[in-house]
């Protein structure tokens, strides 16, 4: 069985997009050079279902830094406010790349 998954790709570093780990979303990821570094010690790649959720991920973003406050009013409403941090970032700072996925039977050659 295949599949066809998507990543983003920083066209000037080649770096792709990693699968976030921490709090904080991709809208703080910043790339930088490999620096020949193995693949090995490469983060993981953040892989999307479908080449729209790539596309959507890629304009959210070139929107810039997002951060988000939150918290309860006096009356116990939640509220939350939405910052963008506008870095000079551009949908065409990343593209779109396409991974094939195959499976592989246990024990199989």
């Amino acid at each position: 069985m295949t599949a066809e998954v998507y990543a983003l790709r920083h066209v000037a570093s080649g770096t792709l997009m990693p699968e976030m780990r921490s709090g904080r979303g991709y809208s703080h990821w910043t790339p930088t050079e490999p620096d020949g570094m193995p693949a090995a010690a490469l983060p993981t790649p953040r892989f999307l279902a479908t080449r729209r959720a790539a596309i959507n991920a890629r304009g959210q973003w070139a929107r810039g830094v997002v951060t988000v406050s939150g918290g309860n009013d006096r009356d116990g409403d939640y509220w939350e406010e939405f910052d963008v941090v506008d870095v000079g970032r551009k949908v065409s700072d990343l593209e779109v790349v396409t991974f094939t996925l195959v499976e592989k039977k246990e024990g199989a050659p």
